[in-house]
């Protein structure tokens, strides 16, 4: 099977505040083995991290901790990461100064305001299901496991997912990408990418300006999401 790049799967597990220390020691699940797909129809079944925990992760390079997948935010590191019954088990130390994005992580993961982690890999050998629309994951190659505000992305519902694929003109196409957080020009640049193709799309500098923008966009949508969640931590603890 043909290896798919660069994938992040979210798991709606809770990281328990009595979980982490001062000092910045937390433990929990970064995946979970089989029970229900996700929203995007993936299983991960057991025995899916074991090469790659015993090769220590992609190319050899270790197993990142970042916040929200972005690697120009490492905000720790990982002491254990195994695998057992229930899912990939891990422990990890938060440099206790680290505020990517002006989020500091540890203060406000104490407050119950972070609860979720993420894990970025690429896949190495996978099922398809087509009768249950499912993708079960049987390797992949894990680089990085992610601290992140939510277990999964409500911005980017269901809804929304079915919105753009549902549009049949511009505009709906339009409307459907600001009602998932994207500015009017993040959205006119995706939907100028469905027009040309993304190998004409890549040509010119407008375009890879475009791009930039799109990233920014994200960035600026996860900020806010957080600062929301961070202040609704505030509210139920004070």
């Amino acid at each position: 099977m043909a290896i798919k790049r660069d994938e992040t799967l979210d798991f709606a597990i809770e990281i328990k505040k009595d979980d982490i220390t001062a000092e910045g020691l937390f433990k929990g699940y970064a995946s979970t083995f089989d029970g229900p797909p996700d929203s995007q129809g993936d299983i991960v079944a057991q025995g899916a991290f074991k090469k790659t925990i015993k090769s220590q992760g992609r190319n050899g390079n270790g197993i990142a901790l970042l916040w929200s997948h972005d690697s120009l935010y490492p905000i720790g590191a990982w002491s254990i990461i195994k695998e057992d019954d229930k899912g990939l088990y891990v422990e990890g130390l938060i440099e206790p100064s680290a505020a990517p994005g002006g989020i500091p992580v540890l203060k406000v993961m104490r407050l119950g305001g972070i609860k979720g982690m993420s894990i970025g890999f690429n896949t190495v050998n996978y099922e398809i299901d087509d009768k249950k629309k499912t993708r079960t994951l049987k390797e992949v190659d894990l680089w990085e496991i992610s601290l992140c505000t939510f277990p999964a992305n409500p911005r980017a519902s269901v809804t929304s997912v079915k919105n753009i694929l549902a549009a049949k003109t511009e505009r709906e196409l339009e409307n459907a990408l600001r009602e998932a957080g994207l500015s009017r020009e993040a959205s006119k640049y995706i939907i100028a990418l469905t027009r040309q193709g993304l190998r004409d799309a890549n040509k010119s500098e407008s375009n890879n300006r475009g791009m930039n923008t799109i990233l920014t966009e994200l960035r600026r949508i996860n900020t806010e999401l957080s600062i929301g969640e961070i202040q609704n931590a505030i509210r139920m603890n004070f």
